[in-house]
């Protein structure tokens, strides 16, 4: 059993309803981090089974999950227990890094952005 606050979601739910309500992420390598960044929200990457991923599943990308990523990568429970406390005491808040790679990744955030690609595809079909 877990605390009411503690939500388990089901595949039946709303991704993006679930990424409004929660307050920060757990993921592994999945994109969703994304979803969660963009509206700057923290994610922890829980990388447990690093050897066995970037062995028979990951082909180098240009995504560096260190580099690029928008929290911590842990790859014990030790470790993710630790990154999920300082987040805590930060108010759910990206900082530092975390907080520069979700600005640099998200530049515009004007709600303009459909509108910026259909010009832009629009301007592509006049030439």
């Amino acid at each position: 059993n877990f605390p009411s606050y503690i939500k388990i979601a089901n595949q039946n739910e709303s991704l993006q309803k679930l990424f409004c309500n929660s307050s920060l992420m757990i993921t592994d390598y999945s994109s969703v981090a994304f979803e969660m960044a963009y509206l700057e929200k923290p994610v922890i990457y829980y990388q447990f089974d690093k050897e066995e991923f970037f062995i028979s599943q990951w082909q180098k990308g240009y995504f560096d999950y260190k580099k690029d990523g928008f929290g911590p990568v842990v790859e014990n429970e030790e470790n993710l227990l630790k990154e999920l406390e300082s987040l805590l005491q930060n108010d759910c808040k990206p900082f530092g890094v975390y907080k520069d790679n979700i600005d640099s990744t998200f530049v515009f955030k004007d709600g303009r952005c459909c509108e910026r690609i259909y010009a832009m595809l629009e301007n592509m079909k006049a030439d």
